[in-house]
């Protein structure tokens, strides 16, 4: 129990070391070869260069201490471990005080784990990873995983490959379809389609937008102010053509307030060429309106009565005459 709860220590340790830097280079990196003794038997060789000062634990710690395991992957089972995993290289041993003074087993410098295997009929391949830990000072790296893979050659023997999903530059590149051309695309994609200048010109944009304003008159939330506008204009003003005037310069204003609204956009550095489009579509200016809009629906319904304070109600009765 002892033991488990110091190997628990280090790994918290580790991944407060792992989440402080995640650029750290490797402290061990691994090698691979197999050696062909007789048909059907061979020795994997698992050679680890350390980087100085940095300590490899050794395969002989237990399972609940820091440790090097050689694990396989569950598919290829089409083999069989022949003799127990052996190291070659200067072991050494001290007690450590990151472990609470618990001895420890490691290699420093360059290490090898050799293990003798036996391979069945139909076999392709030998995967999995050597999973270590490592010390330095009070530095923990791991548990790191160092993916491999034994592959048969033409004569049976066992040629050693980088494992995972780690591949070649120039297998990577075979990847690469050299016919695409980013900046020359086959069709268009994106924006909405007026992106060219070429095809639709100001007066048709111009054109366009006016058919729209048309259109949006037949709406239901404008339709029904067509009459109601119309005849404020026609009874208030006596005459055709004062009519006429008035409801000229109420549509003016009514172009201006959106032309003044948007000239700012045009001088500052707004980011967006869309920015008026999000203002009028952001959530939370909507639920704001849409709030204001309910409270006059209830007033409407004569639940309470919406009125301007009295000294206003005042001044606009006074100058009515």
């Amino acid at each position: 129990m002892k033991r488990f709860f110091q190997f628990l220590a280090i790994c918290l340790v580790s991944l407060n070391v792992n989440a402080q830097d995640t650029s750290v280079k490797k402290v061990v990196n691994w090698n691979y070869s197999a050696i062909k003794n007789s048909a059907g038997h061979y020795t994997l060789n698992f050679t680890a260069t350390i980087l100085p000062g940095w300590k490899l634990f050794s395969v002989t710690m237990n399972d609940d201490e820091p440790n090097t395991r050689v694990k396989f992957d569950s598919s290829t089972a089409q083999f069989s471990i022949t003799a127990a995993i052996t190291e070659k290289g200067e072991l050494k041993s001290t007690k450590d005080a990151v472990l609470g003074g618990a001895l420890i087993h490691y290699f420093e410098g360059n290490a090898t784990l050799s293990l003798p295997i036996k391979t069945n009929e139909g076999i392709r391949d030998i995967r999995g990873e050597v999973v270590y830990m490592a010390i330095k000072g009070d530095e923990v790296a791991g548990p790191e995983s160092a993916p491999f893979r034994f592959s048969f050659d033409a004569s049976q023997n066992l040629v050693a490959q980088v494992g995972g999903l780690q591949e070649s530059k120039e297998a990577g590149n075979s990847l690469k379809r050299g016919s695409i051309d980013i900046k020359h695309p086959v069709n268009n994609f994106g924006g909405t389609g007026g992106e060219d200048s070429g095809k639709k010109s100001l007066w048709g944009i111009f054109i366009l937008g006016f058919i729209g304003g048309l259109v949006g008159l037949i709406m239901p939330c404008t339709f029904p102010m067509i009459p109601l506008t119309v005849s404020f204009f026609s009874k208030k003003s006596g005459t055709r053509r004062k009519a006429v005037e008035k409801a000229s310069l109420y549509g003016f204003f009514i172009f201006l307030i959106y032309v003044l609204l948007s000239v700012p956009f045009y001088f500052l550095d707004a980011g967006s060429s869309s920015i008026l489009n999000n203002i009028s579509t952001n959530a939370w200016l909507n639920i704001f309106f849409a709030l204001i809009f309910l409270v006059f629906a209830i007033s409407f319904f004569g639940y309470f009565e919406i009125g301007l304070p009295s000294s206003i109600s005042n001044t606009v009765d006074s100058k009515s005459n």
